[in-house]
């Protein structure tokens, strides 16, 4: 009897009943509080370090809007009920290049130049916290709030999924499910949602989650089916609120993960990816970002399974969030763990996340459609995609030189061998992250699946870059925050009918605009430049000096 009791102790407890204790134990009420910041500087020594990067950022951005709202400007969509001011009268006609306006070049000045001054008080600020570490991340967020009160009147820039969300919230609260029909299906001439989607997604289901679909039908609903105080409630909601959760738990993973929080916060959620597009122009990525970095705050800090629960939900705005259960999985049971356990609480992991994706999707009635509309966005072929411009380029040299292949089958064997190697990399990164810092390998992960995707927009980069902000210096850092400057000037919109109009103008409208342009762009380039200037001159008086000194001594 002895014996048997002995052995009964010993038994080791079941896969069921140790995932049981893990999850009572991470749902426990924790005393860490994500606002105990510890911050080393004080408020007033924080402010007199950032004060002139963040009136010039605030500035900057009071610019962009200026200009993006005026009429004739192509950065903002110019339709009737598009926005509350800055709307061309009459409407353009499709298919038509309109007349270039003053509002064209004041536009242009304004969101160009605003956009040249706003990187540099990035820069400048990114450079400040670097050199005084500690700021207080209290101050931080007052800097964020400054720099994002202009865009809240501002109409949706750069992008007009804003208008698709509207619609499909129309959709839903009307009992119609996205995942079946596309706007269209709300009619053509009998409301204001069809027109101001973009064509290309009029007649197409969506690929989001029902989590961020059930959100947009409940803003519908409290908007009472007006589409602009729908678009600003989606701005606030989506946009901002997304990204004050993610920038809540931003210190706690930074000092988890040995960083300056004011450096990292800096860097990823004060860029002009996150301020510019994902608020700016109102994307769901932010609200996905929003639940997964308290996801993986919870994960770093003993929590797994309260940081798989998050991601799921995460997962069901959109799709990529899914990555992070399975770093999360694959790193629940330590550095040390042998394969076998790694296998066995990514299994949990999964599990956890479906059946929490599951109960989250069941009172939605939306079910599960999303899943094979993940490739919706596919049907966009563009350059600046790098996989697909790689595939157009081939696909016009086989046509050039003859090759019985069409370049509608290169291009997709292209597409597709792009998106397997993404997928292949994050299984690399995914099996050797207990090795290194687990959120940089999914960073990456998720930054090479924006890269090698077949379509890349540029608030998709914010995906990777929001992580990376906490493990990258030197080269890394630079290449960062030049994709971060990059993305955020390609894809505008208008591009081409820009272009057409500054053709068509009055050269005494269009050589002043270049010449404020090129000022802005190159004036913070002088102080630089005589200061080099200056450093050669020393070092030429120093080369003669020595050369003097040498030839007298040799005398």
């Amino acid at each position: 009897m002895a014996e048997a009791t002995a052995e009964s102790d010993t038994k080791k407890p079941s896969a069921i009943s140790s995932l049981a204790r893990a999850v009572r134990k991470d749902f426990e009420i924790s005393r860490y509080s994500v606002f105990n910041l510890d911050e080393q500087k004080s408020r007033s020594e924080s402010w007199a370090l950032v004060a002139r990067p963040t009136i010039l950022g605030f500035l900057a951005v009071v610019a962009i809007v200026l200009g993006a709202s005026q009429p004739g400007s192509p950065f903002t969509l110019k339709q009737p009920g598009a926005w509350f001011f800055g709307i061309d009268q009459p409407p353009i006609v499709s298919g038509s290049t309109p007349a270039p306006t003053v509002g064209l070049f004041l536009g242009l000045i304004g969101v160009y130049g605003g956009l040249f001054v706003f990187m540099r008080a990035w820069w400048v600020l990114e450079r400040t916290t670097k050199r005084n570490p500690g700021i207080s991340i209290k101050v931080l967020a007052v800097v964020f709030m400054l720099w994002v009160i202009p865009l809240l009147m501002a109409p949706p820039l750069f992008s007009r999924d804003s208008y698709s969300y509207a619609g499909q919230g129309e959709m839903v609260s009307q009992g119609i499910s996205p995942y079946r029909y596309g706007v269209n299906v709300l009619g053509q001439n009998a409301n204001p949602y069809y027109n101001q989607v973009d064509p290309l997604w009029q007649y197409t289901p969506v690929p989001y989650g029902p989590l961020d679909l059930a959100l947009a039908g409940l803003l519908m609903s409290i908007a009472g089916h007006k589409e602009l105080l729908m678009i600003v409630l989606l701005r606030v909601v989506m946009g901002v609120c997304g990204i004050v959760a993610a920038g809540v738990y931003f210190p706690r993973i930074a000092r988890m993960l040995g960083r300056d929080p004011a450096q990292s916060f800096t860097l990823a959620l004060l860029s002009p990816v996150v301020i510019l597009h994902l608020i700016g122009g109102i994307h769901n990525d932010a609200l996905m970002i929003g639940l997964m970095l308290p996801g993986l705050a919870y994960a770093l800090g003993g929590r797994p399974v309260v940081g798989i629960v998050l991601c799921a939900l995460a997962a069901l705005i959109k799709a990529p969030a899914f990555v992070a259960v399975g770093f999360i999985g694959w790193n629940w049971p330590g550095s040390d763990a042998p394969l076998s356990l790694r296998f066995k609480y990514s299994t949990y992991s999964a599990v956890i996340a479906l059946g929490v994706m599951a109960l989250a999707t069941w009172p939605t009635g939306l079910g599960w459609g999303w899943v094979k509309d993940l490739s919706a966005p596919d049907a966009v072929v563009s350059w600046m995609a790098p996989v697909t411009g790689i595939g157009i380029g081939l696909s016009r040299i086989s046509h050039a030189i003859g090759l019985p292949i069409s370049g509608s089958t290169l291009l997709n064997v292209i597409r597709k061998l792009g998106t397997a190697s993404s997928v292949v990399a994050a299984v690399y990164l995914l099996v050797k992250s207990h090795k290194n810092n687990w959120i940089r390998s999914l960073g990456i992960a998720l930054i090479l699946s924006v890269v090698l995707s077949p379509v890349v927009q540029p608030w998709y980069l914010s995906w990777g870059l929001v992580l990376l902000a906490f493990s990258i210096e030197g080269w890394q850092k630079k290449t960062c925050m030049a994709l971060a400057v990059v993305s955020s000037f390609v894809e505008l919109p208008g591009g081409r009918q820009l272009l057409y109009q500054l053709g068509a103008a009055n050269p005494i409208f269009v050589v002043p605009s270049v010449l404020i342009l090129g000022f802005v762009l190159l004036g913070p380039c002088i102080p630089w430049m005589a200061r080099v200037k200056s450093n050669f001159q020393k070092v030429q008086e120093r080369s003669v000096s020595m050369v003097g000194a040498k030839q007298s001594t040799d005398i």
